[in-house]
């Protein structure tokens, strides 16, 4: 359970301190412009146990040679694997590969819009190596989504805040509770890249 509720979150300050002092990322767009999904996901993949400064240039090179999902999925695996190299965790490569042959043959080459059938949660996650917290990225930072965006930093940020004292076996509930009261109608594609820019 959290103490407090009720209390809330300064956003607009979280904003204003974002628009002074927000990363510029390659991947990155600020709101009302959405970057695409394809950049999206492809660096939260990248980023996954990885940092950002050792992600940059793989994130460079990849949309370099292969600038669309298209051409991603055309490519061999193991030339995606090669350029992989150094990265690590190899199973995101391999991932990375398969999901892109889903999206650009099953999907028609897009992330959206959904078959009508499922939320972009479940779409999203359909995906080989897509977990809530990157489909989550994806719908609020391409599609301005209103959705729940919470890794290991927004976490902390929120438990501290809200005064989470919940067991961590349960505390992601919580947790994803406290972010879905605080979702703006607006700007919400900045929301979770101004709290992760906040933690770091």
């Amino acid at each position: 359970m959290r103490k407090d509720k009720n209390k809330s979150f300064p956003t607009a300050t979280l904003f204003a301190w974002y628009d002074r002092n927000g990363r510029d990322l390659p991947w990155r767009r600020r709101w009302p412009e959405m970057a695409p999904a394809y950049h999206v996901w492809l660096s939260e993949i990248m980023l996954q146990q990885t940092v950002v400064a050792t992600v940059i240039p793989y994130f460079l090179e990849f949309t370099r040679r292969w600038p669309s999902i298209d051409a991603l999925a055309a490519a061999p695996a193991d030339d995606v694997l090669t350029a992989w190299a150094g990265l690590g965790y190899y199973a995101r490569a391999r991932n990375l590969h398969k999901a892109a042959t889903i999206v650009a043959e099953e999907w028609g080459g897009e992330f959206y819009p959904l078959n009508g059938s499922c939320s972009y949660d479940s779409h999203l996650r359909s995906l080989p190596g897509v977990g809530p917290y990157t489909a989550g990225a994806i719908a609020a930072i391409a599609f301005g989504q209103q959705a729940i965006v919470v890794d290991v930093n927004i976490e902390r940020i929120l438990s501290r805040y809200f005064g989470v004292e919940t067991p961590i076996r349960t505390v992601k509930n919580d947790i994803s509770a406290a972010y879905q009261s605080l979702l703006p109608v607006d700007r919400p594609s900045d929301l979770p890249q101004a709290l992760m820019d906040y933690a770091n």
